[in-house]
């Protein structure tokens, strides 16, 4: 997950650098994000209303927060809400490290 993150958040031109075995550490893989990164901000779907929010101010573009949050979310999809109904001590641990970036990143 992580690997698909950087290919399609950063900067195309720099892409060889996920190839040629240079980034061995989280260090590294963070540093070439911080490098090569073209997102200014994140919507994120388990915060929507706060994320609009806040990108609207960001922008300074105006938006009635009442609406927002008054809104209800259409198709909503029932999922199971913790991550333990996902997976397992040994799996959570797996998705962790591997995905380390997006989770330190985003603050999971």
């Amino acid at each position: 997950m992580s690997f698909h993150y950087l290919i399609r958040f950063t900067n195309p031109l720099f892409h060889k650098k996920l190839f040629n075995g240079s980034m061995k550490s989280i260090m590294d893989i963070n540093e070439y994000y911080k490098k090569y990164n073209y997102i200014d901000y994140f919507i994120k779907f388990e915060s929507l209303s706060s994320s609009l929010i806040n990108l609207f101010e960001r922008i300074k573009l105006p938006l009635n927060k009442n609406d927002l949050n008054n809104t209800k979310p259409i198709n909503k999809s029932n999922r199971f809400s913790k991550i333990d109904d996902y997976y397992d001590k040994e799996t959570r641990g797996m998705v962790k490290h591997y995905d380390a970036l997006i989770f330190n990143l985003h603050k999971y």
